[in-house]
């Protein structure tokens, strides 16, 4: 098995995110970034000095996700910020004129971004660390339970990709509707990944991409603004 972090995990990453956006016309400008553990250089001293006040694993997913960030921001053309990605204090980032969303998981961090224009909202999820079938109650509604318990012996794989597919679309709603639990989103299978939307806002209905990365998942979803 690749170790996580490592070369293995980062391409399938790169390779997922690739083959989405340009077998996808709609989305090619969206960014995306990934960064590892390997990767020490190019974080703003003001960056480097907020990660020295927190614990290791949470400066840890700070610099990679700002590392990851930035090289989304160059993949969608968008400008790359001289200073700091604010907030330095290690919150979700924001920059104007670009929307984005930023995961990590096993020493991995990927990025999208993509024009505060073009794009209401975006969400990522990576995971890595299984979820045990007991989390199932605390992650998805009654259908969704009955769709888990057909899974056979992919019944951990598919807990883990509809726990990231909710996490993504908490990620690119937080900003336009609160969303309280995973299980007040709704998921309905379609394809390689789900139709997704808060409850009670069918209005507010997402595709949520899926790919399986090793152990894990890698899940992502957009929402355009509307003509």
């Amino acid at each position: 098995m690749a170790e996580r972090g490592g070369r293995g995990p980062t391409l399938a990453v790169l390779r997922a995110l690739h083959e989405w956006r340009t077998t996808r016309s709609a989305h090619r400008e969206l960014g995306h970034g990934v960064a590892t553990r390997l990767d020490v250089d190019g974080h703003h001293d003001d960056e480097v000095r907020a990660a020295q006040r927190m614990t290791p694993r949470r400066a840890e997913h700070f610099l990679l996700g700002r590392a990851a960030l930035r090289r989304a921001l160059v993949d969608a053309d968008l400008p790359v910020p001289a200073g700091p990605i604010p907030p330095v204090g290690g919150a979700a980032p924001r920059l104007p004129g670009v929307t984005a969303s930023i995961s990590h998981s096993g020493g991995i961090a990927v990025a999208l971004a993509g024009s505060a224009q073009r794009f209401a909202a975006i969400g990522v999820d990576l995971e890595f660390a299984a979820l045990p079938p007991a989390a199932a109650h605390l992650v998805l509604n009654e259908p969704e339970r009955a769709w888990l318990a057909e899974a056979g012996p992919d019944l951990e794989l598919r807990l883990l990709t509809a726990f990231s597919a909710k996490e993504s679309v908490l990620k690119a709603l937080d900003i336009i509707a609160a969303v309280p639990i995973l299980r007040a989103i709704a998921l309905i299978p379609s394809g390689n990944g789900f139709v997704a939307w808060p409850t009670g806002r069918p209005d507010l209905r997402l595709s949520v991409f899926a790919q399986p990365i090793g152990p894990g998942v890698l899940t992502w979803t957009r929402l355009p603004h509307r003509p």
